[in-house]
């Protein structure tokens, strides 16, 4: 963080609908040690955005956390230099993770300045 000044926003708005679909969505989390229960200054509003199926992504507006980090150029390689490197290899493996955010776990640091706030 180029600006570890801590920031506390109110909770966006929700229909009580989509306050059932947040707190529903945090139960699984918190039952699936996802997230843990914080005391951070930190807190950042929860958001949720309607996919294609009608069902809701529950996500976190982390803007003004963003702004605080300091930017690292790097350019992700293209798709066909990725495969391009597989070329005369006999076996190839691909991944496709479910919640693949979810599978890397936040330093101790990094916890403490992304709590998010539903309430």
């Amino acid at each position: 963080l180029q600006d570890d000044t801590p920031y506390a926003t109110r909770p966006y708005r929700v229909s009580p609908a989509e306050w059932k679909e947040i707190d529903r969505q945090i139960r699984e989390l918190l039952d699936n040690g996802i997230i843990e229960p914080s005391n951070s200054p930190w807190a950042a509003p929860v958001i949720l955005n309607r996919k294609s199926d009608g069902s809701y992504r529950m996500a976190v507006d982390t803007r003004i956390l963003n702004s605080k980090t300091k930017k690292i150029a790097y350019v992700l390689p293209r798709q066909d230099e990725i495969f391009d490197a597989f070329v005369g290899f006999k076996y190839a493996s691909f991944l496709d993770f479910l919640s693949a955010f979810h599978q890397i776990e936040c330093t101790e640091r990094a916890k403490e300045s992304s709590r998010l706030i539903c309430l």
